[in-house]
């Protein structure tokens, strides 16, 4: 209480209007500030979600894609080792073509959105590998087109098998640091919003907790002031102004300085004054009398 006994002397001071006035920026300022926290949490919210979604989520489909087609492509270049048929050759040559594009294509989208050194030295493995098994792939097609099909299935076994477990190794490495870092947005975005929810409830509580204090300060200090309520010192200064003195006027103990009390001393000086108005009168009246009969 008495960390708050300078300020209510301060605001005492101060006119009704500008106590009013007061009172309304203190709660006005506190809802802004809650509003201005909301809206900044949001923001936050929307960016982690917009790299959740514009970053992470995209990474995981575009390395989906492309182990996806990298498994195609393995299983026509196995084919392919084993036939002998030109025709079906180049069937399957069309069919790892495409699937080397769908690569090109997934890869090249995805490493516009790498960033940091950790993706980037898991983007050069995954490069390196699939360079290496491009090579052994060529060498299997070289062999079967040459019809050397067991050495074709030789390579295909042993080396390229070996290239493309090491390419979808990359992709699966790739794909862990994506679901990681989707799942650390996701906690970041959901500690935002809990931070930001406790901030504002608590600025939300604050707000109506003071506002109801100053409401109750403010009408105390107002009250103090008139004496009673507006109405009574309306209807007493209607009176007195009508000459109606004998209005009975009720004051709360040790109250000398509110409107009330002015009044009602206004009232026992008005009386005062025309009881001896009336007494003078009165005298005069007694002296002329005494005058007229001498």
């Amino acid at each position: 209480m008495k960390l708050l006994s300078l300020p209510l002397a301060v605001v005492g001071r101060l006119r009704v209007g500008q106590q009013l006035f007061v009172a309304f920026a203190i709660v006005l300022v506190l809802g802004a500030g809650g509003s201005g926290w909301a809206l900044y949490g949001m923001a936050r919210v929307d960016a982690q979600a917009n790299v959740l979604a514009g970053k992470w989520l995209q990474g995981v489909g575009q390395l989906a894609v492309t182990r996806a087609a990298m498994l195609e492509s393995r299983d026509f270049e196995v084919k392919h080792s084993r036939a002998a048929d030109r025709s079906y050759h180049g069937e399957y040559e069309e069919k790892m073509t495409q699937a080397a594009k769908t690569v090109a294509t997934a890869m090249g989208n995805y490493e516009r959105q790498v960033a940091g050194d950790a993706e980037r030295a898991l983007m050069s493995a995954f490069s390196k590998a699939s360079t290496a098994y491009q090579q052994a792939q060529q060498r299997v097609v070289t062999l079967g087109r040459e019809k050397k099909q067991q050495d074709a299935a030789d390579i295909s076994d042993g080396l390229a098998s070996t290239a493309a477990d090491e390419v979808i190794g990359a992709l699966d490495k790739l794909t862990k640091y994506n679901f990681d870092g989707g799942k650390a947005a996701a906690q970041e975005a959901g500690a935002v919003y809990v931070q930001a929810q406790r901030l504002v409830t608590a600025l939300l509580v604050l707000t109506l907790l003071l506002g109801a204090l100053l409401g109750r300060m403010f009408t105390r200090q107002l009250l103090r002031q008139l004496g009673a309520e507006p109405r009574e010192a309306s209807n007493l200064a209607q009176g007195v102004a009508a000459g109606d003195l004998s209005v009975r006027i009720d004051l709360k103990p040790g109250d000398t300085n509110s409107l009330m009390a002015q009044l009602k001393a206004m009232q026992g000086s008005l009386a005062q004054v025309v009881g001896n108005v009336r007494q003078n009168a009165e005298g005069v009246a007694s002296a002329s009398a005494q005058i007229a009969q001498g």
